[in-house]
């Protein structure tokens, strides 16, 4: 990925030492996720062919280390920084708020993402429907709890709230660990 015009080596780097350390430990469970922002340090021929084969390559490289493999899609995307805008507006919050539509932040890396994990026989899970009801909004506070803690990142209490739905599915696609 480039960072600041330069190729941003920090992720690969990370993702390298988790994949061997993940190798050592063969868990029965790995949950995977990757944002679809970035660009590449390399032009792409085909971005969604391009795309789904590097995430391919990843996902099976945790199935040969697991026993089974669970794909969580990107999270929907604020519009700015939420907490930011919550400060400037706390009594207008859904001002604050992206357009389920616009929420996604790269459609075709997000497909991509979804045909890699597939191909690779992983679970997929899309927390979208968790975040931003069927119409409207994606909201930035439920009840008194912030969603997000920056323009990308969930916030922590929120993804505490989310842990039992997020078994929930695991559970429902066979994806437990149990």
């Amino acid at each position: 990925m480039v960072n600041s015009h330069r190729p941003y080596e920090a992720c690969d780097t990370w993702r390298n030492e988790a994949l061997r350390r993940i190798e050592r430990l063969h868990p029965v469970l790995v949950v995977a996720s990757s944002s679809e922002a970035g660009t590449s340090v390399r032009p792409l021929r085909d971005p969604p062919r391009d795309w789904a084969a590097g995430y391919e390559r990843v996902y099976r490289q945790l199935a040969r280390a697991a026993d089974q493999v669970a794909v969580l899609l990107d999270n929907p995307w604020p519009k700015d920084d939420p907490v930011e805008c919550a400060a400037s507006r706390p009594l207008r919050l859904r001002g604050c708020e992206p357009d389920q539509r616009d929420a996604v932040k790269d459609p075709t890396r997000r497909e991509a993402g979804r045909q890699g994990a597939r191909r690779a026989g992983a679970a997929v899970v899309d927390p979208k429907p968790w975040l931003c009801p069927r119409s409207g909004g994606c909201p930035v506070a439920v009840g008194d709890t912030f969603v997000y803690r920056d323009e990308s990142h969930l916030a922590e209490s929120y993804v505490e709230a989310l842990a039992p739905v997020l078994r929930q599915e695991l559970r429902k696609q066979g994806a437990t660990g149990d």
